[in-house]
């Protein structure tokens, strides 16, 4: 098996769209200093994570409503690095995330792990439940966002 994916060494966009399949024991890796962008609309697999940004600029991960992922998504923990979750489309849930613990996302039936994401963005026409506790730095909302349980934003959200 190939060691990935997808492998951006010196970062880049992603682009994997309805229907297609990406899979590696990281299924996409974004590495270098300038970031990356990863969107999603199809499945996205690894058995270590199925997305992984090693990038210490502005990384990106698009989820379209009808993205799978089997394998934890994690940003980047670089010095200089921003990680950004958009949802883009669709109903999903986050349980249980904070800066120091994996949460979990919930989308279409199918849960992965989320790590390591400083902000969360929610397109029009996406909605975002939060369930139990959750600390996010930042939240960028022009959806709709249902809080169940306790939310800390230690930064700004922007509605």
């Amino acid at each position: 098996m190939r060691p990935f994916g997808v492998r951006l060494q010196a970062g880049g966009t992603v682009t994997n769209n309805a229907g297609g399949s990406i899979s590696g024991p990281l299924g996409a890796a974004i590495y270098g200093t300038s970031g990356g962008t990863v969107v999603n609309n199809g499945s996205i697999a690894g058995t270590i994570h199925a997305v992984q940004f090693l990038s210490s600029g502005a990384n990106r991960l698009v989820v379209g409503g009808s993205a799978v992922f089997a394998g934890g998504v994690v940003g980047s923990s670089l010095a200089g690095a921003t990680n950004t979750l958009e949802l883009a489309g669709g109903t999903a849930t986050l349980s249980g995330f904070s800066p120091s613990t994996e949460g979990t996302m919930t989308l279409g039936g199918k849960s992965w792990t989320v790590e390591n994401f400083t902000t969360f963005a929610v397109d029009a026409g996406a909605t975002l439940s939060l369930n139990g506790g959750n600390t996010i730095a930042a939240i960028a909302d022009n959806g709709v966002i249902n809080l169940a349980g306790a939310l800390t934003v230690t930064g700004a959200i922007d509605a």
